[in-house]
C-alpha cells in the first residue's frame, strides 16, 4: 500500500501559483497599451529606464516563477533549495514595480535637493545617494517579504501534514477494535511518517523524501532517539511484508505497535510545540 511521501502541495502554494499564472495572463492582456506608453520612463545615472523594461523583466520574473514551480512538482527534495529560489524570484517580482517607483522618487528627490541649494553640480552625487537608500530599502523590503512567504509556505506544508495524520491513529484504534490488525500496522506507521516530517518541517530542517534518509535525519537532529528508530524501522519492515502478503500480524503484535506509535507520536508532538 503506496502513498505520497515526496512533494506536498499546500493551498498557499496553489495559491501563490494562481496568482502569477494571473498577473501574467494580465501583463499579456496590457501588452497593446504597451506600444502607446513602453518608451515612457526616466534616466539614471545616463541610462533611461523606460516602463518596456519593467515590463520585461517582471514577466520574465513570472515565467521563471511557473518554470520553478513546474521543477518544484517533480522534485524530490520537497523543502530544498529550488524552494527558496522560487520565492526569492517571486518576491523580487513583485517589488520590481514599487522598486521602479523608488528608484524615479529618488531622482526627483535628488533633483529637488540640487534645485534647493542651487547645486546643479551636486546632482550626480545626491542622485547616488537616493538611489543607494532606495535600494537598500528595497533590499530590506525583499527579505523580510521572502521571510514572510517562507513561513507562510512551512506553516501552510505543517496544517497540511497535521490533517493527514491526526485522524491515522484514532483510525488505527478503531481498526484494533474490529481485529484488522494488519492495518493497524500500516496505519500507523503512516501516522509516524508524517508526524517525522512534520517535526523536520517545523525545525526548517531539509532532508530528501526516502524514509531512510529522514529517520538518518532526523536522528541526526535528536527528533527521534536510537530506539525511537529501530522501533520505527521495525514497524516499517513489517508493513513491507503486509504489503507483499507475507505476513499475518497477530493482537498481541498489533497492540504492541499501537502503543508504541502514539509514544513515538507524543514525543514529536512535544518537540513541535517546543519549536514553535
Amino acid at each position: 500500500m503506496a502513498y505520497n511521501t515526496g512533494t506536498q502541495i499546500t493551498e498557499f502554494t496553489k495559491l501563490r501559483i494562481t496568482y502569477t499564472i494571473a498577473l501574467l495572463a494580465a501583463l499579456f492582456a496590457l501588452s497593446p497599451i504597451l506600444e502607446d506608453v513602453g518608451d515612457f520612463g526616466y534616466e539614471l545615472f545616463g541610462f533611461k529606464i523606460e516602463i518596456q523594461l519593467v515590463y520585461y523583466i517582471l514577466a520574465s520574473l513570472l515565467g521563471i516563477t511557473v518554470y520553478l514551480y513546474g521543477i518544484e512538482l517533480i522534485s524530490e527534495r520537497p523543502f530544498f533549495r529550488i524552494k527558496d529560489i522560487t520565492n526569492f524570484i517571486y518576491v523580487m517580482a513583485i517589488l520590481i514595480i514599487p522598486l521602479y517607483v523608488a528608484l524615479y522618487l529618488a531622482t526627483i528627490i535628488a533633483s529637488l535637493i540640487a534645485l534647493i541649494i542651487s547645486s546643479p553640480a551636486s546632482l550626480s552625487y545626491l542622485t547616488s545617494i537616493a538611489t543607494a537608500i532606495a535600494g537598500v530599502l528595497t533590499a530590506l523590503a525583499s527579505l523580510i517579504l521572502w521571510r514572510k512567504v517562507s513561513r507562510k509556505e512551512r506553516k501552510s506544508l505543517i496544517e497540511k501534514l497535521s490533517k493527514e495524520e491526526s485522524p491515522l491513529l484514532p483510525s488505527a484504534k478503531r481498526l484494533f477494535k474490529n481485529k484488522d490488525y494488519n492495518i493497524v500496522v500500516i496505519e500507523c506507521f503512516r501516522a509516524i511518517d508524517l508526524s517525522i516530517r512534520k517535526a523536520l518541517y517545523s525545525k526548517s530542517i531539509q532532508f530528501k523524501p526516502q524514509i531512510s534518509n529522514m529517520l538518518s535525519v532526523a536522528q541526526e537532529y535528536k527528533i527521534i532517539s536510537q530506539e525511537d528508530r529501530e522501533q520505527i524501522e521495525s514497524i516499517r519492515k513489517l508493513r513491507n511484508q503486509i504489503s507483499h502478503l507475507t505476513v499475518s500480524v497477530i493482537k498481541e503484535g498489533a497492540e504492541e505497535i499501537l502503543k508504541n506509535s502514539e509514544r513515538i507520536i507524543s514525543s514529536l508532538r512535544i518537540d513541535e510545540d517546543q519549536a514553535e
